[in-house]
């Protein structure tokens, strides 16, 4: 999350076994660590290393505002407008 410059918060689940266990009722999630935006379960730490490497989690964060969208470079728009609108 530093890597995308996110304000997180934390919480120590190991100190406390009442919360640890309605943590998993309430995610339908067994392990530990969860990533939680905007209050809404996103997944556990294998689930999000993988948003992470496809990108996923740079276009969730950014579309809950939690950081900006990356913009394109002028080079990639022009791939991007000529790439999907090809003239035939």
């Amino acid at each position: 999350m530093t890597k995308h410059t996110v304000d997180i918060g934390s919480f120590d689940i190991l100190r406390d076994e009442e919360v640890r266990r309605s943590m998993k009722e309430i995610s339908k999630w067994p392990i530990f660590p969860q990533l939680y935006i905007s209050g809404e379960f996103v997944g556990g730490c294998d689930i999000i290393t993988e948003m992470q490497k496809n990108g996923e989690l740079e276009e969730l964060l950014a579309r809950n505002g939690s950081i900006k969208a990356k913009e394109s470079t002028l080079e990639e728009r022009f791939d991007q407008l000529f790439t999907h609108n090809a003239l035939y």
